[in-house]
């Protein structure tokens, strides 16, 4: 989304005042990032509502809060925010490292049919931002 919001000409910048104040909220409580990650999650898709409808005014102030709390939780820096391909680094593969693991479990879980245990452990992944697609070949991950 920021990718697609920096082609149409928004500006990633932005100030303290960008950062909403129920994700302040939440990441003020015991630093609750399970209820930060849904703040970011909602944002983001008002941003991308209003990308997709070709408003860039109601998109512009989203797209800065999304990018502030993506900078606050640390996730700016794993992003490919030049289409090159080469986002990430260390960060991104040792992220890529303990998703796998999650999943291995999960599967293993899956196996076992412990329906439980692998609810649980997609619910885990969905609370931090993971999403997870199960398909023929094993389950893939994004943010």
């Amino acid at each position: 989304m920021l990718v697609a919001a920096r082609a149409a000409g928004l500006s990633l910048d932005w100030q303290p005042e960008d950062v909403p104040e129920n994700f302040t909220r939440v990441m003020d409580e015991d630093l609750n990032v399970p209820q930060g990650l849904a703040v970011l999650h909602e944002t983001v898709r008002a941003a991308n509502g209003a990308l997709a409808a070709g408003h860039l005014d109601d998109a512009a102030a989203p797209v800065r809060a999304v990018a502030a709390m993506s900078e606050v939780l640390g996730l700016l820096q794993l992003m490919n925010l030049d289409g090159t391909g080469t986002g990430g680094g260390a960060e991104h593969q040792a992220l890529d490292s303990l998703v796998h693991q999650l999943l291995d479990q999960r599967a293993q879980a899956r196996a076992d049919k412990n329906w439980a245990l692998a609810d649980q452990i997609r619910d885990q992944l969905a609370d931090a931002g993971v999403v997870v697609k199960d398909g023929a070949q094993g389950s893939a991950w994004s943010v």
